[in-house]
């Protein structure tokens, strides 16, 4: 199912919400559903870890209708990026030359992203056999991310080696073997489009 983007959804269209409408969102959920409030809890459907590195994930709340938030806490027991991704691999069909959108809202919540040395906004490309083939476009810095929900967006032109057939946007925060991790983000109204939508 697709989803046009909403008027008045908190975050949405920088500071004036709504400026997007049109943008076709092909997530197949820019909501909250499937959410549940736990530790670990659920993550909203379609939406998984690729790893933890040791570190333990809670939904704090789900405030419906668009925003959730997360917290991720513990000690790192591997150096390297944790992903989070807002759809499944090989579900947004994409082709070599396409410009696509990648938005999302974030606010940070609790405590601190002081050992983080990365905290980014990506979609990746692949190719057949679900092969990574690099990144949409560069990294969405988010270690400034303020209290209240900003939107962070970009665009990127499917240029993958040898042709991409998929693109999976997702939140990545990279850290160090020891790291001890405590923060709370607010996540919402995540966006994935074809074309150029600078107020998406």
């Amino acid at each position: 199912m697709v989803r046009y983007l909403g008027v008045g959804l908190p975050g949405v269209g920088g500071a004036a919400p709504g400026k997007g409408v049109g943008a076709l969102n092909v997530l197949r959920n820019s909501t909250v559903a499937g959410a549940a409030v736990g530790t670990p809890g659920t993550l909203p459907t379609y939406h998984s870890f690729t790893t933890l590195r040791g570190l333990s994930r809670e939904v704090v709340a789900v405030n419906a209708p668009t925003s959730w938030d997360l917290r991720i806490f513990g000690t790192a027991t591997s150096s390297g990026g944790v992903e989070m991704i807002f759809e499944a691999n090989n579900t947004v069909v994409a082709a070599t030359g396409q410009v696509w959108t990648n938005a999302v809202s974030f606010a940070k919540i609790a405590g601190a992203f002081t050992n983080l040395s990365a905290l980014s906004l990506l979609c990746a490309e692949y190719k057949a056999a679900a092969a990574y083939n690099g990144e949409l476009h560069a990294a969405v810095n988010l270690l400034a991310m303020p209290g209240t929900l900003q939107r962070y967006r970009a665009s990127g032109t499917v240029d993958g080696p040898g042709g991409s057939i998929s693109l999976t946007p997702y939140l990545q925060f990279n850290l160090l073997n020891g790291a001890v991790i405590d923060f709370t983000i607010r996540i919402s109204a995540p966006l994935l489009a074809i074309g150029d939508w600078p107020t998406a």
